[in-house]
């Protein structure tokens, strides 16, 4: 089984986590030696995640010696549901929101690791470290109409840089 760490484990198909605020909430995900899901609301969503807040979060991931997978967001690490009316605000008295040590392979975005779903009217705002990580999405396997009305501001500082743009695939956020 995949090394899960999340408020949510799993959210079905049909399930609904909805009109939560989060505040002062971390997340940490270390070794592992199977495929890793981080992410502060759900490891896999299936189902609709709708007006979930987080305020002064962080999450950092570190899988860097391992050959497994890692999907790595704030929202969901892996998304084939529902996302719409999330935000993610990194904690103020940190350098970094979002921290990932792993492979320049790894599935690691802002808002979601890998997007197989939707995403509406999100926003993340957070300084991230490492290279591997981009804004709203790791992954959007090609898709040009599955994010919409969704923005980031992001700053990597001085100690590497972050691909600023919404997935390792070329789509412009509409």
């Amino acid at each position: 089984t995949a090394g899960v760490v999340a408020l949510f484990g799993y959210i079905d198909s049909g399930a609904k986590v909805q009109n939560l605020t989060l505040n002062n909430f971390s997340v940490i995900a270390g070794k592992t030696n199977d495929d890793l899901y981080a992410a502060c609301i759900a490891a896999i969503n299936k189902g609709n995640i709708t007006n979930i807040g987080i305020t002064n979060g962080s999450i950092e991931v570190n899988n860097s010696n391992f050959d497994n997978q890692t999907y790595l967001g704030t929202i969901a690490a892996s998304n084939q549901g529902k996302i719409r009316g999330c935000y993610f605000i990194q904690k103020q008295n940190i350098q970094f929101g979002i921290t990932h040590y792993s492979k320049t392979t790894d599935y690691a975005g802002g808002l979601v690791g890998l997007n197989a779903g939707t995403i509406t009217g999100c926003y993340l705002v957070s300084n991230m470290y490492n290279a591997n990580i981009n804004g709203i999405v790791g992954s959007n396997q090609g898709r040009t109409d599955s994010i919409n009305n969704c923005y980031f501001d992001v700053n990597a500082g001085d100690l590497s840089p972050v691909n600023i743009h919404y997935a390792y695939d070329a789509v412009p956020i509409t």
